[in-house]
């Protein structure tokens, strides 16, 4: 797909929801203009369905999206020369935020998914000129290790710097063994990889009260993307996945905290 006059990127009706849940945190600067030209009516539907079932839940995805780019900004300033390798990045505008308010050495963003990279990479060269030169954007399926040889190949990447690796929004697609390979892939025992993991819980590790939120919103996400199954880790086992492959666990962060680190209090 190409970019021309009105033309919008359009995203399948799970990715759509995402991003329309996260749009109260792009509503300034180059990420609302980038906003500006994806299409996300897919998502309407799903989106009314999610919100009878919690009102609210788009806070939870805000609340990780705005607490994943803080712990991606905090470990720049501490490793300015880090480059960013966004697994699953979507039509997500993450390396605008991060490039566009920079007040560190940051390095290098590589973006790859299996879905509208091409187009992705033409719409930062439209929205974002200045910056959309930091942004390498590569069409590959992460679960298959292709994305690595690419990688290799880029120039702008060097396995002598320490990478940041995101990995959001992908956990509960993808199997244990797969889930596992990507650790394998990036922990080092130099210990200069900083892998982010977002994931979801346990049911019985829920709250019996809301233990209904995640089940019935997740069980429209399988159905609307047609998937066998959702993926959930405990904290100890996300931990043994991290140590067994010579990594360490340098916080863990629940949604609670989360919350409170963005909105100042827990509602």
């Amino acid at each position: 797909m190409t970019l021309s006059g009105t033309e919008k990127l359009y995203l399948s009706p799970t990715a759509a929801l995402v991003m329309q849940w996260a749009s109260s945190l792009y509503k300034e600067g180059a990420a609302r203009e980038f906003m500006a030209n994806l299409d996300l009516s897919s998502a309407d539907r799903l989106v009314s369905m999610c919100n009878r079932i919690c009102p609210w839940y788009s806070e939870v995805i805000v609340n990780r999206k705005f607490f994943i780019k803080k712990l991606i900004n905090d470990r720049m300033r501490s490793y300015p020369d880090s480059q960013v390798v966004y697994l699953g990045a979507g039509l997500s505008p993450l390396a605008i935020e991060v490039l566009e308010g920079r007040n560190h050495n940051s390095g290098h963003f590589f973006e790859i998914d299996i879905h509208s990279m091409e187009s992705k990479k033409k719409l930062y060269e439209k929205v974002v000129p200045d910056i959309s030169q930091d942004i390498s954007c590569y069409h590959a399926d992460i679960t298959s290790g292709i994305f690595l040889n690419l990688l290799a190949k880029d120039d702008d990447f060097s396995k002598e710097k320490p990478s940041i690796i995101v990995v959001e929004g992908l956990s509960y697609y993808l199997s244990r063994k797969e889930m596992g390979k990507i650790l394998s892939d990036f922990i080092t025992d130099s210990r200069s990889n900083f892998v982010i993991v977002e994931y979801l819980i346990p049911y019985d590790s829920i709250t019996p009260e809301k233990r209904y939120i995640p089940q019935q919103v997740f069980g429209l996400i399988k159905d609307f993307a047609g998937l066998s199954g959702i993926e959930r880790y405990s904290a100890d086992e996300m931990k043994r996945m991290f140590v067994e492959r010579g990594g360490e666990i340098i916080g863990h962060y629940s949604m609670k905290e989360m919350e409170r680190d963005r909105c100042g209090e827990n509602k």
